[in-house]
């Protein structure tokens, strides 16, 4: 029978104080609680770290920063050797700060980025109008020619004709180019032919306007 592992003794109160001061003045590094109780092997409870670096920063023996739901304490003043490599536990903490600002502003932005874009109308509608659009302009470009053919036509009519075509062939080039720029933009996560193909759709050619 294996003989019984002995039972860790704990320290507690005024030693366990003592114990984690020393320890953070020979690190003079920030740690959070449960990395000074592991790096002590657990010599000292959770309870009784908590207690004692709560004591130890109300006797201003070391500094304990809040950081989201995670409180890190480091030495207060220690004589240590101020070459490059010693740690400025402040600078530190404002680059991290610094970073985390710079990461929400960029996730800010690509929120909203996110937002415009499923704005566009979904392909199937893009389509769909599209094809409607060219059919409007091919209508009214038949009644254009049959109108040049008919004198009993006033001219007046025919540019009124005219100027209405050309306003529907403009808005179908915008509808168009969106449609373009939106494959553009999918073209990062998917293949628009594989796409187009997928979907059943058609290939956009671009509306000219017809003289």
């Amino acid at each position: 029978m294996p003989p019984k592992k002995e039972k860790k003794v704990q320290v507690k109160g005024d030693e366990a104080e003592k114990t984690i001061l020393e320890y953070l003045e020979q690190q003079y590094r920030p740690y959070s609680v449960n990395d000074i109780i592991q790096n002590l092997h657990g010599n000292i409870s959770k309870a009784a770290a908590v207690k004692a670096l709560e004591n130890l920063t109300a006797e201003n023996k070391i500094v304990t920063k809040v950081l989201g739901k995670m409180s890190i304490s480091v030495a207060n003043k220690v004589e240590v050797d101020q070459s490059e490599e010693s740690i400025n536990y402040d600078e530190e903490l404002e680059v991290m700060k610094q970073n985390i600002k710079e990461a929400s502003q960029n996730l800010s932005a690509l929120q909203t980025e996110l937002s415009e874009t499923t704005k566009y109308p979904s392909d199937e509608e893009l389509d769909a109008e599209l094809k409607s659009l060219q059919k409007e302009v091919e209508d009214l470009s038949h009644k254009i020619e049959a109108a040049k053919s008919k004198p009993s036509i006033s001219t007046e009519s025919v540019n009124k004709i005219k100027s209405l075509s050309a306003s529907i062939t403009s808005e179908s080039q915008k509808r168009q180019k969106l449609y373009k720029n939106f494959l553009k933009y999918i073209a990062e996560f998917i293949d628009p032919k594989k796409l187009i193909f997928d979907l059943g759709l058609e290939e956009v050619t671009m509306v000219q306007n017809k003289a």
